[in-house]
């Protein structure tokens, strides 16, 4: 029963807070996990600092920490420095990114619609080839 004074709107926010609350918990204690286990593995630093900073986002609340550190890892480690490991990101971001648009241009029959996506395939295997080829180099 709500306190006196709440409203059942006011009563189902703070479930929805709390289950989120549980939700983000969960995920961190998740990520902690594979962070000790990626550590015991070998598992590249990028990678695992990515986890951990997603951990802190999650425990916060807030992503938009593990999306600035994310992309500024990739701009910094993987596109300028050439590291095997963000590289690797980018080339799994690009490439679902690719089989997204690949389902979307089978699926259409505007023929306009058709064309810009097929640019956009055209694009992200290029993207994908440069990235191929820079990752291997080391």
């Amino acid at each position: 029963m709500p306190e006196q004074g709440t409203t059942p709107q006011d009563a189902m926010s703070g479930a929805e807070v709390y289950r989120k609350y549980l939700q983000n918990t969960l995920a961190s204690e998740q990520l902690q996990e594979a962070i000790m286990r990626g550590v015991r593995e070998g598992e590249d630093p990028a990678k695992l600092l990515l986890m951990a900073v997603q951990a802190i986002g999650r425990m916060t609340g807030s992503d938009l920490i593990y999306q600035v550190v994310r992309r500024n890892l990739l701009a910094v480690y993987g596109e300028a420095l050439e590291q095997e490991a963000p590289l690797e990101i980018m080339i799994q971001d690009a490439e679902g990114r690719l089989q997204k648009i690949l389902a979307a241009e089978a699926a259409t029959e505007d023929p306009e619609m058709k064309e810009a996506l097929h640019q956009a395939v055209t694009s992200h295997q290029a993207l994908i080839r440069r990235l191929q080829e820079k990752k291997d180099k080391h």
